[in-house]
């Protein structure tokens, strides 16, 4: 319960009024609604979330919904030639740099809990105790 709070606050506040744009205009295979299925933090995963959260992306925009609520909404920043690919998400006050990937019907966003700028983005998707990573892994609706 701890990380699912703590998945909700950092998506919150990572999200909430942010404006991003996509360094590659076909995001496609973003585009739809992806329920929150686990979060990871210092290496210990919580799969049971009981928040109905829905991130819903089209054509780089997004919403967020809890409980069918909008508790965020802005866009996003790619970059896929990177490996893994980035994600950059800003709000009015703060800039996270993480990594992204999709697999199949599944969204995974790695980032950094703390300040943090390109140095300090995670390289993989892996948390380990102490090491201020958060993991998210979205499941697409269908």
């Amino acid at each position: 319960m701890k990380y699912q709070q703590l998945a909700s606050c950092l998506v919150l506040s990572i999200l909430f009024g942010s404006v991003l744009h996509s360094a590659n205009p076909d995001n496609t295979d973003l585009d739809g609604s992806w329920k929150l299925i686990s979060t990871q933090a210092e290496g210990k995963s919580e799969d049971s979330i009981d928040d109905d959260e829905v991130l819903k992306i089209q054509g780089g925009d997004f919403v967020i919904t809890r409980k069918s609520v909008q508790v965020g909404a802005g866009n996003i920043v790619l970059n896929r030639s990177k490996k893994p690919a980035w994600i950059n998400i800003k709000t009015d006050s703060i800039e996270r740099f993480g990594v992204f990937r999709i697999e199949a019907d599944y969204l995974t966003i790695s980032i950094i809990k703390g300040p943090n700028d390109d140095k300090s983005r995670p390289a993989d998707f892996d948390t380990k105790k102490d090491d201020m990573r958060v993991k998210y892994v979205y499941k697409k609706k269908s």
